[in-house]
């Protein structure tokens, strides 16, 4: 039995010797981790177009993070569920250039008649839910221009 005893202290010891002196390898931070950039981010800008009975939203996204990665089919969606419009002349596309770039959506929003939907607000609830997986965006915002851009 003191036999037993003294190999358990014995390999108790050399464990503990043991462990303390391993010191583990210097991890190399900056190319261990594939950097993304920041998190996901979303802006837009509109355009009202029309009179009383027809009036017309012209938006435009510019989209940053995962969120986007499918096309911007998730934020269409959401922009049916929340606007409860028709989205016309959808159109989303990508800059150029390796990944992560900016996305872009285009699209048309009509009211019948004014005032009918929370415009512009509606759509930036819609990019709050379509980044909800990621992270939600929360500072998304939109700036109203007096011209149309297309």
């Amino acid at each position: 039995m003191l036999f037993i005893k003294s190999l358990v202290l014995a390999f108790g010891f050399m464990a503990g010797v043991s462990s303390t002196a391993i010191v583990p390898a210097p991890v190399d931070q900056e190319s261990s981790v594939e950097k993304r950039g920041d998190g996901p981010y979303a802006w837009c800008r509109y355009y009202q177009d029309g009179g009383f009975w027809k009036v017309g939203f012209h938006f435009r996204f510019e989209t940053w993070g995962q969120w986007d990665d499918d096309w911007g089919q998730g934020f269409l969606d959401n922009i049916r569920g929340h606007c409860g419009a028709n989205v016309e002349n959808w159109g989303f596309w990508y800059d150029q250039g390796p990944p992560p770039t900016w996305g872009h959506a285009d699209f048309w929003i009509y009211a019948y008649p004014y005032g009918n939907y929370n415009l512009p607000q509606c759509t930036l609830d819609a990019v709050w839910q379509a980044s909800e997986k990621w992270g939600a965006i929360t500072g998304a915002y939109c700036t109203k221009q007096y011209d149309n851009w297309s």
